[in-house]
């Protein structure tokens, strides 16, 4: 696809619906959505972008559609609902993204910000300068947040640990990771616009030498010399971390611990059990939104059967 031009899901509603349908965008695509609202016909626009047609699946347009009729039956004003796919060029794009992106802090540790805020960080704080693009990642999803505050609580100053970042999207959480000490940072994504993201924000937070970026997939992923990790970060979905539990295993060290995100909450036990069966023990939990996320200690040892 020619790269001057990116792909749109927009539905137009009622300022009321915002918060109700920007929740049913991060749910079915996995992002937050951008929200623009115009004061003249007031109606809000929530949009979000892809590079290739195909991220707009009839199945993820059918979600959409039932969660906008679900929206609609709670007795919330939604407004017209049109859902709208189209092509633009990147030019018109970036303009609603940017009105979307805006500066984040996690904890009093780190300071995420694009590269056109003029925000400065605070005494201690870390600043990660970062444009998106179209891969996933700018620190406001609740699953990405988890994951950065695992990272910031799991660090130990004077210690040499290693970091893995699986699907690393817009490569926040690795670029986050060196920043806070972690050595070697690996990261990989299947996605090769996210590749290009994630690179060119490594090369604009100066760690070109400290982060290395791959193209790769849960399936074929094979790090250098069979290195395992201290810290895996896998914010993908319930799906796939399913699929490949023993992959990930295969990438954790023992007593190294694993970051699970992106993980709707009906399918958090499911996620649990298998990753119990796996050696690894849930230490940590946090539910936000749709979302169940969860810190786990790679043990080795499988928990007994019950007789």
């Amino acid at each position: 696809m020619n790269q001057r031009f990116v792909w749109e899901l927009s539905v137009t509603i009622s300022p009321d619906a915002e918060e109700a349908v920007g929740e049913l965008f991060a749910r079915v695509f996995g992002r937050p959505a951008a929200v623009c609202t115009d004061l003249n016909t007031r109606t809000s626009t929530v949009s979000t972008y892809a590079s290739n047609r195909r991220f707009f699946a009839e199945r993820r347009v059918r979600a959409i559609k039932t969660g906008l009729k679900e929206i609609a039956q709670c007795n919330l004003e939604i407004g017209p609902a049109r859902i709208r796919v189209r092509r633009l060029r990147q030019r018109n794009w970036a303009v609603a993204w940017k009105k979307q992106f805006k500066p984040v802090r996690v904890g009093s540790a780190l300071l995420i910000k694009p590269s056109w805020s003029r925000i400065k960080p605070r005494k201690g704080e870390l600043a990660i300068v970062l444009d998106p693009g179209l891969a996933f990642g700018t620190g406001h999803h609740p699953t990405t947040v988890f994951c950065l505050e695992q990272l910031i609580r799991l660090r130990k100053p004077g210690t040499r640990q290693s970091m893995l970042d699986i699907g690393t999207g817009s490569g926040i959480l690795a670029v986050a990771a060196a920043k806070l000490g972690y050595e070697p940072v690996v990261a990989f994504d299947c996605d090769p616009n996210a590749v290009r993201v994630a690179k060119a924000n490594v090369k604009r937070n100066r760690l070109v030498h400290k982060v290395r970026i791959q193209k790769a997939d849960l399936a074929n992923f094979a790090p250098a010399n069979r290195t395992k990790f201290d810290v895996v970060c896998a914010n993908l979905n319930g799906e796939l971390l399913l699929r490949y539990t023993s992959r990930v295993r295969s990438f954790t060290v023992l007593g190294g611990a694993l970051a699970l995100a992106g993980i709707l909450r009906a399918e958090f036990g499911d996620v649990q059990r298998a990753y119990r069966k796996a050696g690894f023990k849930l230490v940590k939990t946090n539910t936000e939104q749709e979302w169940q996320s969860g810190l786990f200690v790679f043990n080795a040892a499988k928990p007994r059967k019950r007789k």
